[in-house]
């Protein structure tokens, strides 16, 4: 949108653990926008990101103690509307916390009246009584403690923040002479479980609500509501916008040619009555990874919802007839047929468009539970150099963490990596580097390893084990793993955590641990 003349702005939240972006990935990331206030640090942990937090901006760093999130954007949109030539559109992205944990609103909307009354959340698959066909990690659950549905009061209060941050948006901008030519989209980065079968407040399951959208553009549309009943995903947000106004999308890292979704602006215009998309791909790579295909009215099979597991569970459900997923039909015998075709669907979907897997995608998280805490970040530092940071967290005394990561060369001919890894920590932590159990010191410059020679579609893994020594019981052991490749053949390299390894503490070493070595181990996880 930058590209195609507009005034670019991103203000709110950014990534999900922005502590974790350095300097260098900070200005990286600013040089997409025209303006970027991104909330990058949160000084209290019992407000998060609503109060006591600290905003990057492409001016330098500004601190904010008592102003509500919500209102900062507010205010910071609207400065950046009034700077704007007016001869010049704008595109902006404002990305506030509501309703985001711990759920706080702002003071003059903190017990809204409107809210008082507003019904708990209470489908029929709350809380369901019998999960029994459900995969292992909701029979494991015991029943919520709410019996007549999730309470829902804390998120409304947070939503009239929302409606007065509108207002005074759709005033300035009626003021600057902008608003009949203005379109509004509202939708949410996910959709979110608040107890179904059992699930809790958890967005990292198949049965999450999902994502809204609304659009308006009177302009253009009118302003009569109406809804369109049709198959769309969040991967078609970018092409729309970029129908609407005039830029390109690509070159893509994977190899692909287009992008994975379409525009909707011929089905918003009433060109056409549907997109004729049979099917649309859900996944999660985060905490219990899944792919899902969920088909639509257009698909010859019907409605139905697929889940596969990587850990090998299923999920089959009958969107039409049993809409709240009570019933799991992975094992009815009279629907082989059905699972057979929604697999390889799946599997069509998973693979459509790339040359290989594609990577992570920037925000996803890491967590692992182990004998530390593991928090990580997979960072996309300058195109086409993709990166991944780690942050790990009170380490046990004596033990080991492999951090692996798999570097693919998605060209279509052989190609020379550089790859560098990096770890930093306090003195009781120690680190190696290991090329095929070989000692490679000498061979790493500035903690770069060269990867000569990979293959197409090739895949070469990267060890950096990290061992904490033998510090006093009580200290506070923690590490920063840091993997990139440093250079940039052809905008077809990816680098992708694939995992984190903890072996238990062993036995102090009959000598002390000697300073820290540097190795690369590139042999393959077992």
């Amino acid at each position: 949108m930058k590209r195609a003349g507009y005034e670019s702005m991103l203000i709110g939240k950014y990534f999900n653990h922005p502590n974790y972006l350095t300097a260098a990935q900070w200005t990286t990331s600013a040089a997409g926008w025209s303006q970027l206030d991104a909330i990058r640090t949160a000084s209290d942990p019992q407000y998060r990101y609503f109060y006591n937090y600290r905003l990057f901006t492409k001016q330098g760093d500004v601190t904010y103690t008592d102003k509500h999130s919500t209102q900062m954007i507010q205010e910071r949109a609207i400065a950046h509307f009034q700077a704007t030539d007016a001869s010049k559109p704008i595109f902006a992205l404002l990305t506030p916390y509501d309703t985001h944990f711990p759920n706080l609103p702002m003071p003059e909307f903190v017990g809204d009246p409107r809210c008082a009354n507003m019904a708990p959340w209470n489908p029929p698959s709350f809380n369901e009584a019998d999960v029994s066909d459900k995969p292992s990690y909701i029979r494991n659950r015991g029943l919520l403690p709410y019996t007549d549905g999730w309470p829902t009061v804390k998120y409304c209060e947070e939503m009239p923040g929302i409606d007065s941050m509108l207002a005074a948006l759709k005033s300035e901008l009626q003021t600057e002479g902008r608003l009949s030519n203005t379109l509004f989209v509202f939708v949410a980065d996910n959709g979110m479980g608040w107890g179904e079968h059992r699930s809790g407040v958890e967005k990292q399951t198949p049965y999450a609500t999902r994502i809204p959208l609304y659009m308006s553009w009177p302009a253009r549309w009118g302003s009569d509501p109406r809804t369109i009943s049709d198959a769309v995903s969040n991967i078609d947000i970018a092409p729309t916008f970029c129908a609407v106004g005039g830029c390109t999308l690509g070159p893509y890292g994977t190899g692909q040619s287009k992008p994975d979704g379409v525009s909707l602006l011929a089905l918003l215009d009433g060109e056409v009555e549907q997109l004729r998309r049979d099917a649309v791909l859900e996944s999660n790579f985060q905490k219990r990874p899944f792919t899902a295909v969920r088909t639509s009215s257009s698909s010859p099979l019907g409605l139905w919802h697929w889940v596969q597991y990587k850990n090998g569970e299923r999920e089959l459900y009958d969107a039409l007839n049993d809409p709240w997923e009570l019933v799991n039909r992975a094992t009815d015998p009279s629907l082989s047929d059905v699972r057979s075709a929604l697999s390889a669907r799946l599997a069509q979907l998973n693979a459509e468009g790339r040359v290989a897997q594609s990577p992570q995608r920037p925000d996803g998280t890491v967590a692992v539970a182990s004998i530390g805490v593991f928090k990580g970040l997979n960072l996309y530092a300058t195109v086409p150099t993709d990166g991944q940071t780690l942050l790990q967290k009170q380490i046990a005394k004596f033990s080991t963490t492999d951090f692996v990561a798999r570097v693919t060369n998605h060209g279509t001919s052989a190609a020379t990596y550089s790859v560098k890894g990096t770890s930093s920590g306090n003195s009781s932590m120690s680190i190696q580097f290991l090329a095929n159990g070989v000692d490679v010191t000498s061979q790493i410059v500035a903690g770069s390893y060269s990867i000569g020679s990979l293959a197409s579609n090739a895949n070469f893994d990267v060890t950096v084990r990290v061992t904490s020594n033998g510090a006093p019981l009580r200290a506070k052991r923690s590490s920063v793993v840091t993997f990139e490749i440093p250079d940039s053949p052809t905008q077809v390299d990816v680098i992708k955590l694939i995992a984190m390894r903890t072996k238990p503490p062993s036995p102090p070493a009959a000598e002390p641990l000697s300073a820290p070595t540097q190795v690369i181990d590139l042999s393959p996880p077992p």
